[in-house]
């Protein structure tokens, strides 16, 4: 996640001290990875290698099933700037939450 908070201009020394604080408090979170994942919902995986584009615009960090419609062995061989290749050991439909 990229929000930068914005720094209101004052010559309030309270103020700038609590904008400080709010940035720093909040470092933590606005940096976690997971804030900028998204799911790709009702992804059709089939037995063996499924290329899916993930949609990040970016490296991908990670993944994980948030959903799945039958018992399955899935892992992932490889991912790059726009897609992972995930393998399934059965045709099933995931929702796959990638960050």
């Amino acid at each position: 996640m990229s929000t930068a908070l914005g720094n209101q201009q004052t010559n309030d020394v309270n103020l700038e001290k609590i904008q400080a604080n709010t940035r720093s408090a909040t470092q933590a979170s606005r940096s976690n990875p997971l804030n900028s994942g998204t799911i790709l919902e009702s992804t059709s995986l089939s037995v063996g290698d499924n290329e899916i584009p993930h949609k990040l615009g970016r490296k991908l960090s990670g993944w994980f099933i948030t959903d799945i419609n039958a018992v399955s062995s899935i892992y992932k061989k490889t991912s790059n700037d726009k897609t992972i290749v995930l393998n399934s050991s059965v045709a099933c439909v995931v929702n796959i939450f990638v960050f």
